[in-house]
């Protein structure tokens, strides 16, 4: 399944990165550890193309989140995954051939909440070639 597989390689890619504490592939209830990452599909169009081929346009977010604790602190442990991460996007634009090509991101860094517990960090928006989301071929 492309999408499934997609939201995988972001997660890898998440998890990989220096100072990182989780990034599991399907979402939990909790996070355990910070810092933490977790991607997953906020909206989608759906275009056929043709008898038994079509596209779904897929909004793909990751987040990543340092546990609120000490904003001073917390700002310095989060800043660094920013560049690292937009690296990794840019070292692998399909996503491992996953989708047809990133064209870019949208976001935001700031305050945020993960299961009830107030963090701080990114939320990356993949966007495609056009700004529109990201293609994933529906055979």
């Amino acid at each position: 399944m492309a999408l499934r597989d997609a939201i995988a390689r972001l997660q890898s890619h998440a998890g990989a990165l220096a100072g990182m504490k989780e990034a599991p592939i399907d979402p939990p209830e909790s996070a355990n550890q910070f810092p933490f990452a977790v991607s997953y599909m906020r909206s989608f169009s759906w275009k056929i193309e043709s008898a038994g081929f079509s596209h779904a346009f897929v909004m793909l977010i990751t987040e990543i989140h340092v546990a609120r604790n000490v904003l001073p602190l917390d700002v310095q442990l989060a800043l660094p995954f920013f560049e690292p991460f937009l690296r990794k996007l840019l070292a692998d634009q399909t996503l491992g051939g996953t989708v047809d090509n990133i064209g870019g991101a949208t976001g935001g860094f700031g305050s945020m909440e993960y299961a009830g517990h107030p963090t701080l960090g990114y939320q990356f928006v993949l966007t495609g070639p056009e700004g529109d989301g990201v293609k994933v071929t529906i055979t």
